[in-house]
């Protein structure tokens, strides 16, 4: 069970991460989030990768009456993927607040 900050971290993390999908800060936000999440392993960062391109292209192509809608249930999903990483691996916390805080450097 996460303690109350880590879960909002994570939610904090599932949040930049979709706000990025849409800037031009997305490359740099996209691997760096596939290496935080593949934990070392290039395969499994290959494959999450993958997933956030699929989770982009889902975000970006959507009609605008839709946004708002795939942009929340994108929010749960990373936030959800966050959340388990940070139980399985406490230890990336200080990793995810650095991603967290770029999240304005990928917006401009």
């Amino acid at each position: 069970m996460l303690t109350e900050a880590l879960t909002a971290l994570a939610s904090a993390g599932g949040t930049a991460l979709v706000t990025a999908m849409v800037t031009d800060g997305w490359e740099d936000a996209k691997a760096r989030f596939a290496r935080l999440l593949g934990r070392g392993d290039a395969a499994k960062a290959e494959a999450v990768a993958g997933r956030l391109e699929q989770a982009r292209a889902a975000l970006v192509q959507v009609p605008e009456a839709d946004v708002a809608r795939v942009r929340a249930e994108q929010e749960v999903v990373w936030r959800t993927r966050l959340e388990d990483l940070l139980e399985q691996d406490p230890g990336v916390e200080q990793e995810l607040r650095a991603l967290v805080a770029c999240a304005c450097a990928w917006a401009t």
